[in-house]
């Protein structure tokens, strides 16, 4: 996941601009916050990868 679609899960995960402003160094860098956000996303909207069991 990358690009517009990435952006607007991380907005929508953090709609304060100013704290994610302040996070995303942390989660620019480190893509397992990146995969839990989107975790998060597929579990709000009953969604599941086609090779999960």
């Amino acid at each position: 996941m990358r690009g517009p679609i990435l952006r607007l899960v991380v907005e929508a995960t953090q709609p304060d601009t100013i704290v994610r402003d302040r996070l995303r160094p942390q989660y620019a860098e480190d893509p397992a916050i990146l995969i839990k956000i989107s975790e998060v996303v597929m579990v709000e909207f009953g969604m599941r990868p086609a090779t999960s069991p």
